[in-house]
């Protein structure tokens, strides 16, 4: 589902008008929101990928359940790569969760444990999810799975290259090392100060968590081979708005990123899906129309 005339006329032109508030006010509001004691902040903090590394393996399962089975060796080596896909979101979405609680703030301790149950969840939901139901539309849903990959991988590539080339201070690395001087060392976002290398302290610019938690705006294609759910898209793009609107809240009270730092990944990211959805997308679903994979492919009941 392509973003629709309203949302590119009123969603980009405010994204652009907080651009240009925030490069006035960026440092105030910081200092107001600033509290990495905050459970709003917190809770953000832990989950706020946690619903697009579920699509991830929602989406890998997906293709590994409807996987080009027509020879021996295809079923073989895409069932261990869509297979290798889904554990790889389950491991990373756990692993983030279990990163963050070993930080003092939330003084849980370096428990690895607690990345395995996490991950098996991510798996069992997302294999519920995929397995269950009764599906149509084979090609629709090949293409949602691919398309969120490609997805997901350009959102990375666009975070780490732009973190790269501004290398902007993180207010948090900011504050508890210079404390009221902090200040002096503030750098605005439409100031670019490239290095050369890469920090996590100078990775404030985009933010990274509201990037990936937009990117769950993918769901609403689901409704494509879904017919339950059909006319429920803007469901699923309404979710994807408002949590990438708590998640870009939470960070700036974590002293994370700076209101600029997501507002701008807010925009990349919805730039990136709208280029991708309307260009992309409909280009593999041409693809695998020719490969003529059948549609539907169960019957409903």
């Amino acid at each position: 589902m392509k973003l629709c005339k309203w949302e590119r006329f009123f969603i980009y032109p405010i994204l652009g008008i907080l651009l240009i508030v925030f490069a006035f006010y960026d440092l105030d509001i910081m200092k107001s929101l600033y509290d990495p004691t905050n459970m709003v902040g917190r809770i953000g903090e832990l989950i706020g990928e946690m619903p697009t590394q579920l699509l991830g393996v929602y989406a890998s399962l997906l293709l590994f359940r409807f996987r080009d089975k027509s020879t021996k060796a295809r079923n073989i080596i895409y069932g261990i790569v869509f297979m290798v896909l889904a554990v790889f979101f389950a491991g990373y979405g756990g692993g983030q969760i279990w990163k963050y609680l070993q930080n003092d703030t939330y003084g849980f301790g370096n428990h690895v444990w607690i990345l395995f149950p996490i991950a098996a969840a991510y798996l069992l939901v997302g294999g519920l999810l995929a397995f269950l139901p009764k599906y149509q539309h084979q090609e629709k849903i090949v293409a949602f799975g691919l398309f969120f990959i490609a997805m997901y991988v350009g959102i990375i590539i666009l975070m780490n290259v732009f973190k790269f080339i501004w290398y902007r201070p993180r207010w948090r690395y900011l504050y508890p090392l210079y404390g009221d001087e902090a200040s002096s060392y503030f750098v605005p976002w439409y100031l670019p100060n490239c290095h050369w290398k890469f920090s996590d302290s100078y990775a404030s610019f985009p933010s990274g968590h509201t990037m990936n938690a937009l990117t769950v705006i993918v769901a609403s294609l689901i409704p494509s081979f879904v017919d339950k759910l059909k006319g429920k898209e803007w469901c699923f793009r309404l979710f994807a708005y408002l949590w990438a609107i708590y998640v870009a809240i939470s960070r700036t009270i974590m002293g994370a990123h700076f209101p600029s730092d997501t507002t701008a990944g807010f925009l990349i990211a919805l730039v990136f899906f709208d280029l991708m959805v309307t260009f992309f997308y409909p280009f593999i679903e041409k693809k695998l129309n020719k490969k003529g994979i059948e549609s539907p492919i169960e019957n409903p009941q």
